[in-house]
C-alpha cells in the first residue's frame, strides 16, 4: 500500500551507475516494511516503474537508490499510474519480473558463486567495476550476470575481502576502483584448497555412477540376450 515517501526525490541508478530517475512513490506492507519504491523514469510520463525493495540498495546520506538491474530493463519493468494501488497479481507480476521470489530472495545464482572469480581477477591488479564485470563475464554462467557480479562485489567487500575507493556508494558505480584484501588473498587461497578437493569429490562420484550405469547396461544387455535365447528354444 502507498505511504509517506521517506524517499522522496532520491536517485535512483543501476547498477553500472547510469542514472534512471526519481523515486517519487513508496509502498509498504501490513507491518509498516518497505516492499517497492515508484520510480519516475520520464519526469513527463504520468506513471512510475515499481521497483521491489530487495533489489535496491539506498544511501540515505547522498539519497541515492542503486538498483541491481539495468536502465534498460528497469524501463521495460511495469509501471502504475500515479496514485494508483497495487493488486496481489500485479505485484506478483513485478517481482518475477525482478527474479524476486514471495520470500524476497533473489531467483538467480547466490552472489558467493561469484566469489571465487572476482577474487582471482583482483589478484591479478586493481579493477574498475565495470572492467571486472566484463572480465568474469561467461557466457552460459547465470552466476556472471551483471547484478550478480554487483551483488557479489557489494557483499565482499561488506565482509572485508575487498575494498574499493570512494566513499562506498559512488555516483558511477563503474568507476570504483576495487583491490583485494590481504583477508581476501587469505580467503582465496582456502576457496583453491576447497575446491581441488570438491572435484576430487565430484570425480569420484562420477565414476561411481559411470560403474553403476555400465552395470546396468550390461544387467539389460543380459536379460535381452536371454530373451531371444528363451524364443530360439521355443
Amino acid at each position: 500500500m502507498l505511504a509517506e515517501n521517506r524517499y522522496a526525490g532520491y536517485t535512483v541508478y543501476d547498477y553500472a551507475g547510469e542514472k534512471i530517475g526519481k523515486v517519487d512513490e513508496f509502498f509498504v506492507d501490513g507491518d509498516d516494511r518497505t516492499e517497492y519504491i515508484g520510480v519516475k523514469i520520464d519526469s513527463l510520463e504520468p506513471r512510475s516503474t515499481l521497483i521491489p525493495i530487495d533489489v535496491t540498495r539506498v544511501n540515505e546520506q547522498q539519497r541515492l537508490v542503486e538498483v541491481a538491474a539495468s536502465k534498460e530493463g528497469v524501463k521495460d519493468a511495469l509501471a502504475l499510474d500515479d496514485g494508483s494501488g497495487t493488486t496481489p497479481d500485479f505485484e506478483q507480476q513485478v517481482r518475477s519480473f525482478f527474479g524476486v521470489t514471495n520470500e524476497g530472495v533473489l531467483e538467480v545464482p547466490p552472489a558467493n558463486w561469484m566469489v571465487p572469480f572476482l577474487l582471482v581477477r583482483l589478484r591479478e591488479g586493481d579493477s574498475h567495476g565495470r572492467e571486472l564485470a566484463r572480465k568474469v563475464t561467461y557466457p552460459s554462467f547465470e552466476a556472471s550476470r551483471p547484478r550478480a557480479i554487483y551483488r557479489a562485489l557489494q557483499q565482499m567487500e561488506k565482509e572485508g575481502m575487498i575494498v574499493s575507493r570512494g566513499d562506498g556508494f559512488d555516483r558511477e558505480l563503474s568507476q570504483r576502483r576495487y583491490s583485494i584484501t590481504k583477508l581476501g588473498d587469505a580467503y582465496l587461497e582456502y576457496l583453491a584448497n576447497a575446491l581441488v578437493q570438491y572435484g576430487e569429490e565430484i570425480d569420484l562420484f562420477f565414476r561411481l555412477f559411470d560403474r553403476q550405469l555400465a552395470r546396468e547396461l550390461r544387467l539389460e544387455h543380459y536379460e535381452l540376450q536371454s530373451e531371444r535365447e528363451t524364443r530360439k528354444d521355443a
